[in-house]
């Protein structure tokens, strides 16, 4: 008898022991996951705390750790698998959160099956030790959930009876055109994916406009008694488009000045290249991808607005004589000599196929630059990518004019090609990253003026997609467009179908 009273309080302990560590477990993986918006908070330019949004965080931390639970009563690695790509997923929004201001779509773990976009996305993890210290968490929990588990401790109805509360909270949480600030980042990318996307004749845009923006779009278009640029008769320009990967336009002095928007980041020397130039303070970029934002620059035609087969790929299965010209295309068959040059690999997104079919009699990629200064999964830094492009341009300028030629540099994206010493100078990675295209995109634009290029070519600078400008209600999408023309003038806004000379 005495035995078996032993035995009980033995089992008892160890029961209550068992308890206790899943309960220091459970609590550590709910300050973990919320710990991940303050941490975010410090890597995105304007970004602000919104207590709803620790809230929400709170709730899906909760759920998610119940959910575990519950799987584990259909089996241990069931709740694994669960744990450990959620996990990936919630730090893969954070990723994308940092690098666009946005959260993830289902949708875009297609790419995670391409091994050199994993390979270049991983090189440089912005969260790496607070990735390291979420798995930790996440075994940690799995091990004391296994050891409770076995007693048989926690209950199925209780589970199931707080999960349903959790997930109406979640859904109430939940702004309405919420963005990640004021939401969950994890249910935001999971409600938004599978959400139907609303058809064109669903959506009424001028419900959402203000009456006085309506009534500049439709006055008459205001124009200077004089044209922009000023050039003699007959003359025939080379064009080069530069452009660069999710720069905003809030990025430029001017376009701050001109719409009242104060922002931290300023690529002070890109203000310096704009002081003459013709600037449309409000370009919008159409999507969040860079494939599609070419396309739009490339065809004049806008891009698929939802998540599905980019237009990219139809344009390919076209044939040749259907197509409709492109502006490459429509150049060479002016007598234009055309090149197409990228620091990314071309094979990524077809865009080898996508330039070549549209017109680009040169097309160029990562395997084309001889060096790099900064080790970068996806290709040479910004500054090595400017100096071997100015080469071309340089050699191009000699050969052949006129010349048609587009750049798309890459160390602006995520995770951002930086020396670690300017990095150390800068508050975040990507701040580092913009202030080196700065210098890079400065010295090739000086060193373009010097060989005399700029003296005959209209310089274009813009960009495939936003970075993201917190605190705007399109901030998402807030792109860059600056003309640069031999001819001298004064700076020019375009901007809501009217002129306006500064």
């Amino acid at each position: 008898m005495k035995k078996s009273i032993h035995e009980q309080q033995k089992s008892v302990s160890t029961h209550t022991i068992g308890v206790r560590l899943y309960s220091f477990a459970f609590v550590l993986f709910i300050i973990t996951f919320c710990m991940s918006r303050f941490i975010l908070i410090q890597e995105v330019v304007a970004a602000r705390i919104s207590p709803r949004a620790v809230l929400s965080d709170l709730v899906m931390a909760v759920l998610i750790a119940l959910l575990a639970v519950l799987f584990y009563k259909i089996h241990l690695i069931v709740s694994v698998i669960f744990l450990f790509l959620l996990a990936a997923f919630h730090v893969a929004s954070m990723e994308m959160t940092t690098s666009l201001n946005t959260f993830i779509n289902i949708s875009d773990l297609r790419y995670a099956t391409d091994g050199y976009f994993m390979k270049s996305s991983l090189s440089n993890l912005t969260f790496p030790w607070y990735t390291v210290f979420l798995l930790l968490n996440v075994i940690l929990y799995l091990i004391t959930l296994y050891r409770t588990e076995k007693s048989r401790h926690i209950r199925t109805a209780c589970v199931v009876v707080i999960i349903l509360p959790l997930i109406i909270a979640l859904h109430f949480l939940t702004p309405k055109d919420g963005e990640w600030h004021s939401s969950n980042l994890l249910w935001l990318s999971i409600t938004r994916s599978i959400a139907r996307p609303a058809h064109f004749s669903e959506y009424s845009a001028a419900s959402e406009i203000s009456t006085d923006v309506l009534e500049q779009l439709e006055a008459p278009v205001k124009t200077e008694t004089e044209p922009y640029f000023h050039k003699a008769p007959n003359s025939i320009r080379n064009v080069l488009v530069v452009v660069i990967d999710g720069i905003p336009g809030v990025y430029v002095r001017q376009v701050q000045e001109y719409t009242g928007v104060k922002y931290p980041v300023e690529m002070q020397n890109l203000s310096r290249i704009a002081e003459n130039t013709l600037i449309v303070p409000n370009f919008v970029a159409h999507n969040r991808q860079t494939m599609r934002g070419l396309y739009s620059i490339i065809t004049g035609d806008y891009c698929k607005l939802t998540i599905t087969t980019p237009k990219i790929y139809e344009y390919l299965h076209i044939p040749r004589e259907l197509r409709l010209p492109c502006l490459p295309d429509v150049l060479a068959k002016a007598g234009y000599t055309t090149a197409y040059l990228q620091a990314a690999d071309l094979a990524f997104m077809s865009k080898d196929r996508f330039m070549s079919a549209s017109g680009f009699q040169q097309v160029m990629g990562k395997e084309y630059f001889q060096y790099q200064y900064v080790p970068f999964g996806w290709g040479p830094d910004d500054k090595a990518f400017f100096e071997q492009a100015g080469d071309f341009i340089i050699d191009m300028n000699k050969k052949s004019k006129p010349w048609f030629i587009t750049l798309l540099n890459v160390g602006t994206h995520h995770p951002y090609a930086v020396p670690e010493e300017l990095y150390r100078e800068f508050p975040t990675r990507k701040a580092a990253a913009v202030a080196y295209l700065d210098e890079a995109l400065n010295d090739f634009v000086e060193r373009l003026r010097e060989k005399g290029v700029l003296d005959e070519t209209l310089l274009i600078i813009t960009s495939d997609e936003s970075h993201g400008v917190s605190g705007q209600p399109y901030g998402n999408y807030w792109g860059l467009f600056i003309a640069h023309s031999p001819e001298s003038f004064t700076v020019i806004f375009i901007s809501c179908g009217s002129t306006t000379t500064v």
